[in-house]
């Protein structure tokens, strides 16, 4: 079961994810868990996890990506992130423009191959928007921002019929 630092604070609020079963409210866990055997292990706070100076992404790295992202980080799409690529969000940089630490769990999003190529490719764009939201662009130039709540057009998008 994985909580939002924010679930911790109010815990009647939030919603928790249980692996293999999907979400829930927290103010109905005592009434699932009932009769369980629960284990409690230690918190586990992703944004600590330091970058790596390798294209390769460690296991760490990667639990951390489908922790944060549990599904595909592009607008729309209901794809759980277990079997999708990672894909560095700005292309990794090689030889002469190489720099440390590009891998990293803000560097990162999970993406399936069309999608990845598609951004790879130059068809979509996308940008971070502050810790946890990516901001992507379509070909026709339409903007949508993904987040820990879903997908909306982006502000730039939006407008007032007269």
């Amino acid at each position: 079961m994985h909580l939002a630092e924010e679930t911790l604070v109010d815990p009647e609020s939030g919603v928790a994810r249980i692996e293999g079963f999907g979400p829930l409210t927290t103010a109905s866990l005592p009434e699932f868990l009932a009769g369980t055997h629960v284990t409690v292990r230690p918190v586990v706070d992703d944004s600590r996890i330091a970058p790596v100076d390798a294209y390769e992404i460690p296991e760490q790295l990667r639990d951390a990506i489908r922790r944060g992202s549990p599904f595909e980080a592009f607008p729309f799409t209901s794809t759980t992130s277990d079997h999708l690529d990672l894909d560095h969000i700005v292309a990794y940089k090689l030889g002469h423009f190489w720099e440390p630490r590009q891998t990293s769990v803000a560097g990162l999003a999970s993406l399936a191959r069309l999608v990845h190529r598609a951004k790879t490719l130059g068809a979509w764009k996308v940008r971070r928007e502050g810790l946890a939201e990516l901001c992507w662009t379509s070909p026709l130039g339409r903007s949508y921002i993904i987040g820990p709540r879903g997908a909306r057009p982006a502000a730039t998008m939006m407008y007032r019929r007269e």
